[in-house]
């Protein structure tokens, strides 16, 4: 077991298989068995992990250790943000078939929907124009490129997909992080301790919302 201080902030680095999350389950623990040093009414901790498969791990690991853990502490960065922002509705499959309808030429065949899931959809290849200039509009949101440098045909894509966002009054994932970003002061419920699985994969936005 790896112990390190609940003040600052600390990497725990190894390749698969070394005890990262068992050492995240004790890190846990911890914080369940020195609850009584942390102010009341403020969150303890946090955990957030990369996808749902990541954060049940982190679940069942505590789980073992016979902690009653708050299921909503344990779980998905997007699904921490979307409850922040109050859970709006989110592009579904309605929403899609309504905007390959509409915009025909930037017919896409999917988009994440399950903010607990978000690696359904990630990793897709994409099959028509459509899904390369979302997959490029997302990943240009992800790493906080400035927008006036984005090339002119995302640019266009992206006009008119936040367009049909707003006419529909929904939300895509990106959407989650920039939102959980700018519009609340604590985006993530100022836990006293914030405990971020796999971060070197976190990007740019989700970086910048943990820190």
């Amino acid at each position: 077991m790896i112990d390190v201080t609940l003040h600052g902030l600390y990497s725990i680095i190894g390749p698969p298989g070394t005890g990262k999350t068992t050492t995240l389950g004790h890190q846990i623990a911890r914080l369940f068995d020195t609850a009584h040093l942390y102010a009341p009414g403020r969150s303890l901790f946090m955990v957030c992990s990369l996808t749902r498969t990541a954060a049940a791990e982190v679940v069942a690991k505590a789980g073992q250790m016979s902690l009653n853990v708050d299921p909503k502490s344990i779980g998905t960065l997007h699904s921490h943000a979307y409850r922040a922002i109050g859970a709006p509705p989110v592009v579904n499959a309605a929403a899609i078939a309504q905007w390959c309808c509409d915009q025909p030429g930037y017919a896409i065949s999917g988009a994440q929907t399950d903010p607990d899931n978000p690696e359904d959809g990630e990793g897709r290849a994409t099959t028509t124009d459509g899904d390369d200039m979302h997959a490029n509009y997302q990943n240009l949101r992800a790493r906080l490129a400035p927008r006036d440098q984005w090339p002119h045909d995302v640019l266009r894509f992206a006009e008119r997909w936040e367009a049909f966002k707003a006419d529909h009054e929904v939300i895509d994932f990106g959407d989650m992080i920039d939102r959980a970003r700018h519009e609340t002061a604590c985006a993530l419920g100022n836990p006293n301790v914030l405990m971020a699985d796999e971060f070197q994969d976190c990007s740019a936005a989700e970086i910048d919302l943990l820190m």
